[in-house]
């Protein structure tokens, strides 16, 4: 509980650093999502081919 209000009040009180996680968190999202759907499609297609 203690990490969590430490983390809400340094998104409250600053205002910039909070874009770059917000960055990151995409950038790992879309290659955690782009990962399986890439050897997915290349599983297809070397069974389809």
């Amino acid at each position: 509980m203690t990490n969590e209000n430490r983390k809400t009040r340094a998104v409250h009180g600053v205002t910039a650093p909070p874009v770059r996680p917000t960055v990151l968190g995409a950038a790992l999202v879309a290659g955690a999502v782009s990962l399986p759907v890439g050897i997915t499609i290349q599983l297809i297609s070397l069974l389809v081919l």
